[in-house]
């Protein structure tokens, strides 16, 4: 004789729940349809409990819900980055036409020129401090790699900034060269 225990314990869960709910009517069946459902034991055997197709399908749903209201969270955000970035851009072009507008206005202009130039060596030397500050704030003890980028970055400004210098030199001269012909 076949063990229906064996049987039934073979079975897969939508069988065994199919045969529930067919054997319970609905007077026995638990209240909310998420409560598990009491499996019938035999003396001897431990007492199981088995979730219903219901209570599985809405786990399911509720971990589909936080994966959509995650990938929402990102949508959103990624649309925030996008309209930060675009405001970004619009700003800098709008500066960058204010700009040219200024230099086209004063194109033969030495006094801009130096002050163009003077403009450019302030933000070089300003990111010259700004590097040196920040590995003096971050790095209290040496680090040879990061103490030597630093470093390296410093020097390529400071070749900029002497880059700079040459040039409004250059300009002051040609202004004197220049004067001189006005003079004569």
């Amino acid at each position: 004789m076949v063990d229906s225990g064996k049987i039934f314990n073979e079975l897969s869960w939508s069988v065994k729940l199919l045969l529930f709910k067919k054997s319970l009517n609905t007077s026995t069946m638990p209240g909310p349809t998420t409560d598990p459902i009491k499996i019938p034991v035999r003396e001897g055997e431990v007492e199981r409990r088995i979730p219903g197709i219901e209570l599985l399908v809405a786990e399911r749903r509720q971990v589909e819900t936080t994966a959509a209201s995650n990938a929402e969270d990102d949508n959103s955000m990624r649309l925030k980055l996008f309209r930060l970035m675009y405001e970004t851009i619009r700003d800098s072009d709008l500066k960058c036409k204010r700009a040219e507008l200024i230099r086209t206005h004063y194109v033969n202009s030495s006094v801009f020129e130096i002050g163009y130039l003077m403009g450019d060596v302030m933000d070089k030397f300003n990111i010259m401090s700004d590097i040196s500050m920040t590995l003096n704030r971050l790095y209290h003890e040496w680090k040879p790699i990061e103490h030597i980028n630093a470093y390296e970055q410093i020097s390529n400004q400071a070749i900029e900034i002497n880059h700079l210098i040459d040039l409004m030199r250059g300009i002051s001269r040609k202004n004197e060269t220049g004067a001189k012909y006005y003079k004569k």
